[in-house]
């Protein structure tokens, strides 16, 4: 919640708490992605939700109906983008990173921690053991949780 609460501070920080409109708070969140609204909206409410509390404002405006952007929005890609971008970084150093991502559905830190023992290619397709995580200081690291560890299934490009 550390990074909702310094994009609410930022953004809605300076306005004092009573100027602060469902508008507002809607065009942040519409500049985010489906989780990071998520939780920007639940920081936004409960730190208005106590200034009602203390008679700071009578109502609080996060709580008005606001719209969180689709979870799958524009961040998706069908099979013809996905083959035009091929097409650019093939040959290139992101290519393997690439094909993980948009043909097995790695995150991109997962894409760049898998190393070439733990692919096994197959006639159509490869299966990839994802057990670690490039952050983006570089540093390799253990996925978030266990259950994150797994098999995919990445189709031929």
């Amino acid at each position: 919640y550390l990074s909702a609460w310094r994009k609410a501070e930022k953004t809605l920080g300076p306005s004092p708490v009573s100027a602060i409109t469902p508008m507002m708070i809607q065009e942040q969140m519409d500049t985010m992605g489906a989780h990071a609204a998520h939780q920007f909206q639940g920081v936004v409410k409960r730190t208005l939700d106590y200034a009602v509390v203390l008679g700071v404002i009578s109502s609080n405006p996060a709580d008005a109906p606001l719209r969180l952007p689709d979870k799958y929005g524009k961040g998706v890609y069908n099979r013809g983008q996905i083959d035009k971008l091929l097409e650019i970084v093939r040959g290139s150093d992101l290519e393997a990173a690439f094909i993980l991502q948009g043909c097995g559905g790695l995150r991109v830190g997962e894409s760049l921690g898998v190393m070439v023992d733990e692919v096994t290619k197959h006639e159509g397709y490869a299966t990839v053991e994802v057990r670690r995580q490039i952050l983006k200081d570089g540093e390799a690291c253990r996925l978030k949780t266990d259950e994150s560890e797994r098999t995919a299934l990445v189709l031929d490009p």
